[in-house]
């Protein structure tokens, strides 16, 4: 098996450009900031977005000091995307059924994908988000 090697990140911002060794590097930077800042914030989850939409805006309306009500709430299950550019946009459904099971999470990846992941993703981030490392 060849070497890992990084694909560097670099993020232009007014004035200056940010730069990490690789994505891995820019998503682990990213949320300790988040996780470590002294002022409210809000982090939600992909997953969250699908799978629990109803308990999530829930507790966003808590977050934010709204009052929840029942019959405020209703699912889109229609593409989430509209206008010719997204003729292929994922739905509702599509969605559960694509990402829903840990049974095809690593497809498409090749092992040296799967062995960076699980060496350069920062493991308390991960357990943080309950996301699970990749097994080889």
């Amino acid at each position: 098996m060849r070497n890992l090697s990084h694909v560097p990140v670099h993020i232009g911002y007014p004035g200056e450009t940010a730069h990490w060794p690789s994505l891995a590097h820019l998503w682990t930077d990213w949320y300790q900031q988040y996780l470590k800042a002294d002022y409210p914030r809000l982090i939600v989850r992909f997953e969250d977005i699908i799978f629990r939409q109803k308990e999530l805006m829930r507790q966003i309306c808590t977050c934010a000091g709204a009052v929840p009500t029942e019959d405020a709430f209703s699912y889109v299950v229609g593409a989430g995307k509209w206008g010719a550019s997204h003729k292929s946009s994922s739905n509702l459904i599509s969605a559960i059924v694509k990402y829903g099971s840990d049974q095809h999470r690593f497809d498409g990846m090749a092992k040296l994908d799967l062995k960076y992941a699980s060496q350069y993703l920062d493991p308390d981030l991960m357990r943080f988000f309950q996301y699970r490392q990749p097994i080889l």
